[in-house]
């Protein structure tokens, strides 16, 4: 299999990063040729006579971020040993990527011990998959796109604390203990009871795999049902519950799992969810070695990409934690992004002060940085219609033309009240004066200006009923 490392020289262009940056974007979207191979593609650039730009590309069918951060250590360990002089550093690998691959392919063969494990995830996902649309989502595309971006929360050292000493009191993870937020959050978005997120595990199970270069990911689909007078107490426990059995039944791998569903492939969609919840766990203790003739730093690409609806990735410091929404930003907007990770802050605060909290009365909306609604509107201005207002007016209109007598749209909301007992009328008009006098919005009007409707609120408070308009009650005396 030929392999190269492609030098290319773009010493004295102008522009500063942005022509290395167009050229990166450039070299993601070539596609690999599966057949022969290489699946990888590595590229060093000249920017200036002592600053290079190395690129390396990776198919991921061969790799995993793991692997790639193995691929960086290794590199950068050869080189500075290659450049003192010395001989090859590194110990010799015991096995290979192909000796897993076969092991694993002899457990899938195997239909004794694979069928306890396919009849669980049979079971699991039996019945009516839930979809999982957020508030604000935008109409989904067929064809699909990734351009993302990424909103941010840090978690300081108290909060951390809080939440380990919450998943040690009840034996779960601190993955758990944020994994059952986040579907409490999520919950709290859409009203639904049935939640399908997805995570990726790592599958080096062996220590001899530690060190691999391969893809060793697998993928699973977390689905819990619970209650909205579930405490968080009780939802960590089904949390905690489905997150081990996911584990232990992880051999009847997630494509199989698809096949046996009978899950038609979208190519805009993945099969059982579309957002996804990762932890990363960096203590500190393996760092990146050092190449003391070299300064190497990350490029930053200028652009973001999302494999998923979303994905929440959790950074695990020392003492804190990084939380960051990835989402497609043809989905989702900067705003929404950003309101739903300090929604999820707030909720974390709610859930080490009081876990035996219902999870539909877990605070979610005191997030600092959201000041409460103030009185700045002019008191008698127009006020653009929403999109869904605007489309009342026009049918609106057509009705009023009699353009729809054969099939008439209806979109006036009646009240109707049974009321038994003496009525005194002059109580009943004063009440709704006062009702009109507290809600302004009970005093609008729409005007019309350059064919667009505007809300326009009377001033006035005091309004007189008209009598030309009857208002109809059933009143038993």
């Amino acid at each position: 299999m030929g392999f190269r490392l492609e030098e290319i020289d773009r010493r004295g262009e102008t522009g500063g990063e942005d022509g290395p940056r167009l050229w990166v974007r450039s070299q993601l979207s070539i596609p690999f040729d599966m057949s022969s191979g290489p699946l990888l593609r590595v590229q060093l650039i000249r920017l200036e006579e002592k600053t290079h730009l190395f690129l390396l590309l990776q198919h991921h069918i061969i790799s995993d971020a793991l692997s790639m951060e193995v691929f960086y250590n290794e590199l950068f360990l050869l080189y500075d040993g290659f450049a003192r002089g010395n001989r090859h550093p590194l110990p010799p690998l015991r096995v290979q990527y192909k000796d897993f691959a076969a092991y694993r392919n002899r457990q899938l063969a195997q239909g004794h011990i694979l069928g306890p494990h396919r009849d669980y995830w049979l079971r699991q996902m039996g019945g009516p998959l839930p979809p999982l649309e957020l508030p604000g989502q935008k109409q989904r595309s067929r064809h699909p796109a990734y351009e993302g971006d990424t909103a941010v929360i840090y978690i300081d050292a108290d909060l951390t604390r809080g939440l380990k000493a919450l998943g040690g009191q009840y034996g779960a993870s601190l993955y758990m203990v944020l994994l059952a937020a986040i579907k409490v959050l999520f919950y709290r978005y859409t009203g639904l009871t049935d939640i399908i997120l997805g995570t990726t595990v790592n599958g080096r199970d062996h220590a001899d795999l530690e060190k691999q270069i391969g893809f060793y990911i697998d993928t699973l689909p977390l689905r819990t049902r619970f209650d909205p007078g579930d405490s968080f107490e009780k939802m960590l426990e089904k949390v905690k519950g489905v997150t081990l059995a996911a584990q232990e039944h992880k051999a009847f791998q997630f494509d199989m799992l698809v096949e046996e569903l009978g899950i038609r492939r979208d190519t805009g969609r993945h099969p059982l969810f579309d957002i996804v919840v990762d932890m990363i766990n960096y203590s500190g203790t393996n760092p990146a070695p050092a190449v003391p003739s070299l300064e190497i730093a990350p490029f930053d690409p200028g652009f973001r990409e999302s494999k998923f609806d979303l994905t929440v990735y959790i950074y695990e410091g020392k003492d804190s934690l990084d939380i960051r929404f990835e989402y497609k930003t043809g989905l989702f907007d900067a705003e929404t992004m950003v309101r739903m990770a300090r929604r999820l802050e707030t909720l974390l605060s709610g859930i080490v002060e009081n876990p035996m909290e219902t999870v539909s009365r877990l605070p979610v909306d005191k997030s600092p940085g959201y000041p409460p609604i103030k009185h700045t509107a002019v008191e008698e201005a127009p006020i653009p219609a929403s999109y869904h207002q605007e489309r009342l007016w026009f049918i609106d209109r057509f009705e009023t033309g009699n353009l729809y007598e054969s099939t008439p749209v209806y979109h006036n909301i009646p009240l109707l009240l049974k009321i038994r007992g003496p009525l005194q009328r002059e109580k009943l008009g004063q009440s709704i004066r006062e009702v009109i006098q507290r809600h302004p919005a009970l005093r609008t009007r729409v005007i019309t200006m350059d064919d667009k409707p505007f809300q326009w609120i009377h001033r006035e408070k005091k309004i007189t009923l008209s009598s030309g308009v009857p208002m109809l009650l059933w009143v038993h005396l």
